[in-house]
């Protein structure tokens, strides 16, 4: 357990040294809350005169961000592995650490933690603009707009773990990130192209940015392609997939 917490400690210091993760930290905050700003300021004021009488579902205008910002979770998950393989400081690290296992436990906790912050203060952020321009009460009222809240929290540290894998899988910063936005926008883009019912039904349960994101959805529930908590349960699922690939990759793969 020493070892482990030696190596959490050392990841730790990595990410928050080093300058591209300070710029991405800024950036994937900055974003969310800028494009949830817009996306607030741009809806019809008619369409939600009150929280009791909103017609629009109020966490997914608020949240759009998260859309958005997602991309720049991704580039750091991917950053945290793919990068020490780009500049070679892989073979350092795994001098440092012998055993490989514990050094994606390591990655995968100082992921998870930087990001769960971050994730907290966009989120948080977004929510609060879209509270200030509508005069609602800063925190959500129902238990459906705290689980879109915290979901979407969840939603974007399952991103940058799906980066985090893909990552350490490849071993190419910039195909990682090639790999992982293709995985999440693509599948909105094929909806406008698909028109069998049975294959859009499809792509919005089990794709990953379709299916999680159903998280964030509060009204007429019944009519949405994936519950609200198994959705964001698909894309634990490709995340828990990438990570446990990921670890065996490194297990036993050639450094070189």
């Amino acid at each position: 357990m020493r070892s482990l917490a030696n190596a959490v400690h050392a990841e730790w210091t990595k990410l928050r040294t080093t300058p591209s993760t300070v710029w991405l930290a800024a950036g994937s905050v900055g974003v969310t809350i800028a494009v949830s700003l817009l996306m607030t300021v741009a809806l019809d004021p008619a369409l939600c005169p009150t929280e009791a009488t909103c017609q629009a579902d109020p966490p997914t205008v608020a949240l759009f961000g998260v859309r958005i910002g997602q991309a720049l979770f991704l580039v750091l998950g991917v950053l945290a592995m793919g990068n020490e393989y780009g500049t070679r400081m892989i073979q350092t690290t795994l001098t440092a650490v012998p055993r490989r296992l514990t050094v994606v436990a390591a990655k995968l906790a100082a992921v998870v933690a930087v990001t769960l912050i971050l994730a907290a203060l966009a989120v948080a952020g977004s929510w609060a603009t879209w509270s200030a321009v509508n005069g609602w009460a800063v925190l959500p009222h129902s238990a459906s707009m705290w689980r879109a809240v915290a979901g979407s929290m969840l939603y974007l540290v399952l991103i940058a773990v799906l980066g985090l894998g893909v990552g350490a899988i490849v071993r190419e910063t910039a195909v990682g990130i090639t790999i992982v936005t293709t995985m999440l926008y693509f599948a909105p883009l094929l909806l406008m192209f698909v028109k069998n019912p049975l294959w859009q039904l499809r792509i919005q349960r089990y794709t990953p940015m379709n299916a999680g994101l159903a998280v964030q959805a509060t009204k007429d529930l019944a009519a949405q392609p994936i519950a609200p908590w198994l959705g964001l349960g698909v894309l634990a699922a490709y995340a828990a997939v990438a990570i446990l690939l990921a670890a065996a990759l490194v297990k036993w793969r050639d450094v070189n």
